[in-house]
């Protein structure tokens, strides 16, 4: 195997790694009504890092994590706001 074969397999093998890491990482918060900032910190930063990687957001199994790890009155205005706009994204 050439070595830019290698390369790029190395490199598949990082990004499939990171990613799951990341969506170990998404899955292991747990609620915790005093440290919601600390939670909705830490899903924004999974995302970002997602999102760098060219990973599509917009899956429902994204957003049903999100939800589980919410708390209710965050929902509710995660609700609000989804009213508001006729478009809306797991990035938002």
């Amino acid at each position: 195997m050439m070595s830019y074969e290698k390369s790029l397999l190395k490199s598949l093998d990082n990004r499939t790694s990171s990613k799951k890491l990341l969506d170990n990482e998404l899955h292991s918060i747990t609620k915790n009504d005093r440290e919601w900032k600390v939670i909705i910190e830490a899903i924004e930063r999974i995302l970002r890092q997602l999102e760098a990687m060219g990973e599509n957001l917009e899956q429902s199994s994204n957003e049903i994590i999100i939800e589980n790890k919410l708390l209710a009155w965050i929902l509710n205005k995660v609700d609000q706001q989804k009213e508001k706009q006729e478009i809306w994204s797991v990035a938002k």
